[in-house]
Formats: C-alpha cells, structure tokens, sequence
C-alpha cells in the first residue's frame, strides 16, 4: 500500500463527511478511490507530487522563441507590458502552450478513467457518473490542503 499524502488524508476525511465511502485497493487491479451510491458518482483522486513549473515555462520559452524565429508577429494590441497569457497569446502560441500543460496529465487522466470504468463494473454500477479530480500536490500555489 501507498503512503498517502497530506492532501489525500484531508480529502478521505470530506469524502466520508459528505457521504461517500473510500474504497479498499484490492491486489488484482487498480480501481477508483472513491463511491457516492447516493448521487451515483465513482470519483478517483490523481495527486500530481512533482512542481512542473520551471520545466513548463522552459517549454513554453522555446515555443514562443521557435515561433518568433520562424517570423511570428505579435499583434499590435499586445500589451508588452503585462505578463504573457494563454487567453491573449498569438493562436500558434497558445495551442503549442495547450499541448504542453496537457501532456504531463494525460497518463493520469487515462488511467483515472480506466480505474473509473473497471470500478462500476466491479460496484455493479454501469450508469454511475466518473468523477476526475486532479489536485497539484507539487505546485506551491495550489498545495494548502485546509
């Protein structure tokens, strides 16, 4: 078994105070953490432990640095002066930034979903709704679990 995060602690905690039931991890397979019969809900938590930061805004340097050297231009109502945003980047940029946040979640995602799917098989449960939570252990900004 797993040690659990702080986070993980927290959350067992609200999911049984709201009603829902944590689940016991059998050996043969991976299943989702958590069940709410009442609201037909199957939920698993994905905890991300790593700050990605540096390494997402390294990335994110080198496209627009690509994108500019490649003859991008920056529209003229660009506000030089403020922080460089994924809502007011140039499309190129802002698709290359998409793909970049995306791609150290997508494992988890796809296994979150499988987890999802084999435990309203097991829980006999084929309507219930899956529930994806991601919570960003690593990033600072996001890690105060109270």
């Amino acid at each position: 078994m797993r040690k659990q995060n702080e986070f993980e602690a927290v959350f067992r905690e609200f999911v049984s105070g709201f009603g829902g039931e944590v689940l016991p991890e059998p050996s043969d397979t991976k299943i989702a953490d958590y069940v709410f019969r009442k609201q037909d809900i199957v939920a698993e938590l994905k905890c991300l432990m790593e700050d990605q930061t540096a390494a997402m805004n390294m990335k994110v340097a080198q496209a627009v640095k690509d994108w500019w050297q490649k003859g991008g231009k920056i529209p003229p109502a660009y506000d030089s002066s403020k922080p460089l945003e994924i809502s007011t980047a140039p499309r190129e940029i802002a698709d290359r930034w998409v793909e970049i946040l995306k791609a150290p979640i997508e494992n988890f995602i796809r296994d979150g979903n499988r987890q999802i799917r084999e435990t309203k098989q097991r829980l006999n449960m084929p309507d219930a709704k899956g529930l994806l939570l991601i919570f960003n252990q690593g990033n600072t900004l996001h890690s105060r679990p109270q």
